[in-house]
């Protein structure tokens, strides 16, 4: 009796008692925060910076850490970047002070990527969310183009936020493409977790 009574009241405690959920996995698709989600910008568009309100758009950049910074694509990441763009869009992406092409020449650009996109995130470490990325010592992808299969979280596209604190996932062309690349020496890269979302 006496045994029975105990295991009734072990199993009345482990129905009623604090249960540990199990945890969702880390990795996976994370979307990046717009300005609108971000402490960092007040929750409102970055174009409310005093400097900036003369500015009717910029883009949604947010910032890829671990690496170097900038990443100068070699002759066949150039060719996949250009196959993967209309003419428009490869024109807007050589411009200086385009929000991926900010410490150029073309082809130097920026470790970033936008608001509104995806990244496949590895692990969780403190604030940093490692990601998937290219790397620019391999060879690209051969025979996929970006959001005509699925989306691809490598592959990104530009976002623009506006004075309202509203946002566009192209610029002023239309769309564009942009990658999460890495150097062959940088250390795997990371996006700090209140950039992002689940």
């Amino acid at each position: 009796m006496h045994r029975i009574l105990l295991v009734l009241v072990v199993l009345l405690l482990a129905a009623c008692g604090p249960t540990v959920a199990e945890s969702p996995t880390q990795s996976g698709l994370w979307r990046v925060r717009h300005d609108v989600e971000r402490a960092e910008w007040d929750f409102q568009s970055r174009l409310w910076k005093p400097e900036w309100k003369k500015l009717r758009g910029l883009p949604e950049t947010v910032r890829i850490n671990g690496g170097r910074g900038t990443v100068e694509l070699p002759p066949e990441w150039v060719d996949f970047l250009d196959r993967i763009n209309t003419p428009d869009a490869q024109r807007y992406l050589r411009k200086l002070q385009s929000g991926w092409l900010n410490y150029g020449p073309f082809p130097k650009m920026e470790q970033l990527t936008f608001g509104g996109n995806y990244v496949h995130v590895t692990h969780i470490d403190g604030n940093r969310a490692y990601i998937k990325t290219f790397n620019i010592a391999d060879p690209p992808p051969v025979g996929r183009l970006p959001y005509t299969e699925e989306p691809d979280p490598l592959i990104q596209t530009f976002s623009v936020v506006y004075t309202d604190g509203s946002w566009e996932m192209e610029t002023p062309v239309g769309m564009a493409y942009t990658l999460i690349l890495a150097n062959p020496e940088d250390g795997p890269l990371w996006i700090d977790i209140e950039n992002l979302i689940r």
